[in-house]
């Protein structure tokens, strides 16, 4: 399951993976997060977190990348990847490079937010874990 959420209306969007996806999983959270980021007119940051250690065998850059290329890339903000997998992370950080997308690596959601504090402010501690 993928579940997308507001941190900050409008400016700090969550997207929590849960399970392992599917591409019709995929598909559908593009077309939320490309609704969000059109409601929001642009984000600061897209937090990605993946609370799953492994990654789909059949993984086609090209079908994921096709699911996010009509989300402007200057519109997305920074995203900020918390990714346990290695093999997910090469995947995903693929995925952001060819689509533009600003992008760094975490390996929790604590150091993703204390990255958005250290440009933000703080105010982020009521999300933390």
């Amino acid at each position: 399951m993928i579940r997308i959420s507001w941190l900050v209306e409008g400016d700090v969007l969550l997207s929590e993976v849960t399970t392992l996806w599917t591409y019709e999983e995929v598909e559908v959270f593009a077309r939320e997060l490309h609704r969000h980021v059109q409601e929001a007119g642009s984000l600061r940051y897209h937090i990605v977190n993946i609370h799953v250690n492994d990654f789909p065998l059949t993984t086609n850059f090209s079908r994921l990348v096709s699911y996010f290329k009509d989300i402007p890339h200057d519109a997305v903000g920074e995203m900020l990847l918390i990714v346990p997998h290695p093999t997910m992370r090469v995947i995903l950080t693929s995925v952001a490079y060819i689509l533009r997308w600003k992008h760094s690596l975490f390996n929790t959601l604590d150091e993703a937010l204390a990255h958005i504090e250290d440009e933000m402010g703080p105010g982020l501690t009521h999300v933390r874990r």
